[in-house]
C-alpha cells in the first residue's frame, strides 16, 4: 500500500526533479523478451522513486482512490453529525463480511437504540 508521504514525495519529484525527493521513474507496458520462458507476456506499468523497487501503478492508484473515497465518506459523516441528526437515528458501520461485493456500502442510517 502506498502511504500519504510516498504520494507527496512522488509529486515533489515530478514538480522538482532532482530535489529532496529525487526522481520519479515511470516504466510503460513492456513485453518480455522472446527467449524468456513466459514469452509473450506483457508487464504492467510500474513506477518508483530513485533506487527503490518498482511497484504497480494500477495497484497504487486503486489504493489511493479507495482511501480518498473512504476519507470523503468520513468527512460527509462528520458534516452530517455536526449539522445535526435526529436523535432517533445514528450512522452505523456495516461489517466488512456483511457488505454486498457488487455494492460495498460501508455506512448506513440506523435507528438509535
Amino acid at each position: 500500500m502506498i502511504s500519504d508521504q510516498k504520494v507527496i514525495s512522488m509529486r515533489n519529484a515530478v514538480e522538482h526533479p532532482g530535489g529532496y525527493s529525487g526522481y520519479l521513474h515511470i516504466h510503460n507496458f513492456e513485453l518480455l523478451p522472446e527467449n524468456h520462458p513466459e514469452y509473450p507476456k506483457v508487464i504492467e506499468p510500474t513506477w518508483h522513486l530513485n533506487d527503490e523497487p518498482a511497484v504497480s501503478i494500477a495497484k497504487d492508484l486503486l489504493t489511493n482512490t479507495d482511501n480518498l473515497l473512504t476519507f470523503c465518506e468520513d468527512m460527509l459523516v462528520v458534516c452530517m453529525v455536526n449539522k445535526g441528526i435526529p436523535n432517533m437515528l445514528r450512522i452505523g458501520l456495516i461489517p466488512e463480511a456483511e457488505r454486498n461485493s457488487s455494492a460495498p456500502i460501508r455506512l448506513r442510517m440506523v435507528l438509535n437504540k
